[in-house]
Parts: structure tokens; sequence; C-alpha cells
């Protein structure tokens, strides 16, 4: 779990340091990008990142969510938190983003199972050929 510091920063300031921030990521490119995500997030939030990213992707592909839970090894409570926020269109920018510039979704969930299996082989052959059929 992430530690939040109890001490609030004033909204305008919040929101001035979000948007600085925020810019300074859309400059950051190519082998830069992972330095930067491991610079500033701790290995559980980057694994928390990875995994609010997976559930969008397997909620967009029509998996229900006690698939997702069960895959991703999360709570079914918190993955419906997620796809109530998919349903009211939450995600459209992300997902739009994700076709617009070709991201290799089957991939990135092949390597999520490798990551959750730790290191072991799918436990079937196409496990997501479910999610992606061939075309």
């Amino acid at each position: 779990m992430t530690h939040v510091s109890k001490k609030i920063l004033p909204k305008d300031a919040t929101e001035s340091l979000t948007k600085e921030f925020t810019t300074f990521l859309a400059l950051v490119q190519g082998k830069n990008t992972h330095t930067v995500f491991e610079t500033f997030f701790t290995k559980s939030e980057q694994e928390m990142f990875i995994k609010r990213f997976a559930v969008i992707l397997l909620l967009a592909s029509g998996l229900s969510n006690y698939k997702i839970a069960q895959t991703l090894q999360m709570s079914e409570s918190t993955v419906a938190v997620f796809s109530l926020k998919y349903e009211a269109g939450m995600y459209k920018t992300l997902l739009s983003i994700v076709k617009k510039e070709k991201f290799d979704v089957p991939k990135f969930l092949n390597v999520i199972e490798l990551l959750l299996s730790a290191g072991l082989p799918p436990r079937t052959k196409d496990r997501w050929k479910s999610v992606f059929p061939k075309k």
C-alpha cells in the first residue's frame, strides 16, 4: 500500500503542481520514460499503475469483473470500481490513445501473465485467446 501524507496541500497548489508534473511527463520520451517511471514510483506503486492499466484494457475487451479480478489477483470490489468508471466513459481518452498509437495489448497482457505467474510458464497455451481472438 502506498503512503500518503496526512498534510494536504492547498487545492490550487495541487492543481498547479499536477499540471507542471504532467507537462514534464509529456516531455519524457524513449528510454527516459522507463527511468522516470522507476525513479518516481516505488515497486508497489508501479505494480498498482500497471494493474490499473490492465484492468481498463480487459474491461474494454469485454471480460467480466470476476475474470479480471482472478487474472490480475485483485479484489472484485476494486475491479467493480474501475468497471463503473469505464461504463461512465472515464477511460475513453486513454483507450483512444491505446488504439491510435497501436499499442500491442496482447503483448502487454502476456507480460502481465508472466509477472503474475512468477516466471512460470502460462497455465494454458492460448490463455488470452478468448480475449483477443485471431482475425
